[in-house]
């Protein structure tokens, strides 16, 4: 089944009826999302970062099913998962855990106005770089960063944009429509203070949020130990696909085995470096590894300083 794509995405079919929506690296969508057809139906999984990036998906999910969206899954709190939400809330259903919603209640503007800080101050950070280079190879680099930040700003939604969750669950959710069965699984606190993934058992495809990513994790609003619980559950589903929140679509085994790898890991290279007498400050001198992002490979460090001195 050939990909397509547009500017926010690639759409990779996966089965018949089922959609991964996987981000481009130009576009401003930031987080992957899932289309599903359930007969008459079609549900939405996590509606993206920026207002353009969400209408671009609402009309590929009309162009692959001939109708809008259904109902609407956020996968968890954060910003490249929800801020998409408006332009679906007027006609579906969007759909949230119970620990989701009230998280998104409580933090949501917050997480939205640093979120916006962060690319205000990457895109400074960069016409500052850009000021100064010289070789054409760089300047072109750092101008394909810039345009991609202003274009985050700008197709950024403003606080009056927000919107919550329509319907919650706490457990599980069971969508049926077309023969089809689409199982919607509250996972409790992991990478956030609550995480759901969406799966699809005949098919064994399971769109995962960031519990599962292709590259870093984040540790930041989490719990890591909580986390390795969760993977062990979404391994016992069996599943042989996996979209994860971030990256290409994986092998399931491969994609947990990943995400386990990488929280166990990471929490015993820095339970010893504290025994070695580790604090915060270890964040800004430990080497990156190759191919980590150094941004996030610091923060998961002094993240996890913190719980381990009792500070979270």
């Amino acid at each position: 089944m050939a990909k397509t794509h547009y500017e926010h995405f690639t759409i990779e079919p996966l089965a018949e009826g089922v959609y991964a929506a996987v981000v481009t690296p130009l576009g401003t969508a930031a987080a992957n999302s899932g289309v599903v057809v359930l007969g008459d139906r079609t549900v939405l999984f996590d509606t993206t970062a920026t207002i353009p990036a969400a209408q671009e998906l609402r009309r590929i999910a009309e162009d692959l099913t001939g109708r809008p969206p259904t109902y609407v899954i956020n996968s968890h709190v954060h910003p490249d998962h929800v801020h998409g939400n408006r332009v679906f809330a007027d006609d579906a259903i969007l759909i949230a855990s119970e620990d989701t919603r009230e998280a998104m209640a409580e933090t949501g503007l917050q997480l939205m106005e640093g979120f916006h800080q962060q690319i205000a101050d990457a895109v400074r950070g960069v016409e500052a770089q850009l000021a100064t280079a010289t070789g054409e190879t760089q300047r072109a680099a750092l101008l394909a960063d810039l345009q991609r930040g202003r274009a985050f700003l700008e197709g950024f939604p403003a606080p009056e944009d927000y919107r919550l969750p329509h319907q919650t669950f706490t457990d599980e959710l069971v969508l049926r429509g077309g023969g089809r069965t689409a199982r919607l699984i509250a996972c409790g606190e992991a990478h956030s203070e609550g995480d759901s993934v969406l799966y699809l058992p005949a098919e064994r495809i399971l769109f995962t949020g960031d519990l599962v990513t292709e590259g870093d994790l984040i540790f930041r609003y989490g719990n890591p130990d909580r986390w390795l619980q969760v993977l062990d559950r979404l391994d016992g589903l069996d599943a042989e696909i996996l979209v994860p929140g971030h990256g290409r679509v994986l092998t399931a085994g491969a994609g947990i085995q990943h995400a386990r790898d990488y929280i166990t890991d990471f929490l015993r290279d820095i339970a010893a470096a504290m025994a070695n007498g580790a604090t915060e400050e270890y964040a800004s001198t430990i080497p990156v590894p190759e191919g980590a992002d150094a941004y996030w490979f610091r923060d998961n460090v002094r993240a996890l300083i913190k719980r381990f001195s009792g500070e979270r």
